[in-house]
């Protein structure tokens, strides 16, 4: 199956909350299989951001917790990130959570919705 980049980004925190829960053993081993293939894109990800930020001129902060993109290149990056998460991967088949019975709040949900499906 296919996903955008930026599916898996805003998916992670709620892959990491549905690893918490009890699954049936199944299900657990699927969600382990996702969570290791979604591990590596955003790995994969996040070089090529740092590339990308890399090319525009962007350095450090002072406190070193972010890039300071050049008022001239913000565009051109703008541009090329939104390529970027739009890059489609490959990942397991949605998985099926229907019948588990768990408890996921509704934005969590929503972030998994490329990655699992439910039989109301």
């Amino acid at each position: 199956m296919k996903v955008r980049l930026e599916n898996i980004l805003d998916a992670q925190t709620a892959l990491a909350e549905l690893a918490k829960k009890d699954l049936k053993i199944a299900t657990a081993y699927k969600v382990a299989k996702l969570i290791k293939v979604v591990a590596a894109e955003v790995e994969l990800f996040n070089e090529q951001r740092i590339k990308l930020l890399q090319s525009v001129g962007s350095t450090l902060s002072e406190d070193g917790t972010q890039y300071l993109i050049p008022n001239d290149k913000k565009a051109e990056f703008a541009k090329s990130f939104t390529e970027l998460v739009s890059v489609e991967v490959d990942v397991p088949d949605k998985i099926n959570v229907s019948g588990e019975d768990i408890s996921i709040s509704p934005d969590l949900l929503m972030a998994l919705e490329a990655f699992v499906e439910i039989e109301v």
